[in-house]
């Protein structure tokens, strides 16, 4: 049993690709709002594999990547993709951006823009779900420069030394894989975790199924309040992940190839959606049922576009409401 057994695989296909059709057309429009943007693309599995193998009332916390983990966690992406073009109709009413969107109603508790940011946050939320006896697992998304920062440490410290429910993924998209790559003098990023007896695993996170059964195996510990736990998802930066100003080189995501059976090069290899794709077909899938769900996907966020277009920005009487310092 696993991953493709035990969930709604379709709608984890919808979910992967709603991240992906969301983000090339939020790079399409960019023109239409200022500021820049961090992308998800490329560890779209990670999101996608964690959150399906996650209870709804688990708590996380995520970070400037946000978009990945919201609409694995089932966002709409009409008021998300307001909210990015600062329009009244936003989650925030246009107030948050891009580096702030979450979702509390769906337990998506904060987006922390602070590299390392989520991971004291969500300690917290571990050890109030510990002392009020639930079997929630707070999770902490960060990516692999976090591990740099005192956060880390401090949150990874005081997680084993209280033994509360916290599970850290660390996403790192450095494209090796090799700690010196994320500003790392150490052997391994996941080792660090160990360092502080805290029980870890390395996986590929551009496997869906892969990611899953570790999540799985990590929550089916914590829910029993065993203390925290650490996952390395490894994933290959994508090739237009050009730092706050993303650029589509290749296009949008073209399904075809993997589709009829041709040989992926380069970044494709790697590319989560194709290896889904790929994996779906294995397991009985039909290109039709892929790519209707395509064009669903397509359909709703063209949709979402068209409304965040059309919205209106906030007045200018709102400025300073729910601005507290």
């Amino acid at each position: 049993m696993g991953f493709w057994e035990e969930t709604d695989v379709r709608e984890q296909w919808r979910r992967m690709l709603a991240i992906r059709r969301f983000e090339e057309a939020m790079i399409q429009h960019g023109d239409a709002f200022p500021g820049h943007r961090h992308v998800y693309i490329g560890q779209e599995a990670t999101a996608v594999g964690a959150v399906a193998a996650l209870d709804d009332a688990d708590p996380m916390v995520t970070t400037h990547r946000n978009h990945g983990h919201n609409l694995a966690r089932g966002a709409a992406a009409g008021p998300m993709m307001a909210e990015i073009f600062g329009k009244v109709t936003g989650f925030a009413r246009g107030k948050s951006g891009t580096f702030h969107i979450a979702l509390p109603e769906r337990n998506v508790v904060v987006a922390s823009a602070v590299v390392a940011g989520s991971l004291c946050i969500a300690l917290g939320l571990a050890l109030a779900a510990k002392c009020q006896g639930s079997r929630r697992v707070a999770v902490a998304f960060f990516g692999d420069g976090a591990v740099n920062e005192g956060t880390f440490h401090e949150t990874a410290n005081l997680a084993a030394l209280w033994d509360v429910p916290l599970l850290m993924i660390c996403e790192n998209n450095s494209g090796s894989g090799q700690p010196r790559d994320s500003g790392l003098a150490g052997p391994s990023i996941a080792g660090l975790a160990g360092a502080y007896g805290i029980p870890y695993q390395v996986v590929d996170g551009s496997d869906v199924a892969a990611v899953y059964a570790a999540v799985r195996r990590a929550v089916s510990v914590l829910r029993g309040q065993a203390g925290p736990w650490f996952i390395e998802a490894q994933t290959t930066g994508w090739p237009g992940n050009r730092g706050g100003w993303p650029h589509l080189v290749d296009g949008v995501t073209d399904l075809t190839p993997v589709l009829t059976g041709a040989t992926l090069t380069g970044w494709a290899v790697h590319d989560p959606v194709l290896k889904f794709a790929a994996a779906a077909l294995q397991h009985g899938w039909s290109a039709a049922d892929l790519q209707a769900v395509d064009r669903a996907v397509q359909e709703d966020i063209a949709q979402a576009v068209a409304q965040a277009q059309a919205a209106p920005y906030p007045p200018a009487e709102e400025a300073l409401a729910h601005v507290w310092a």
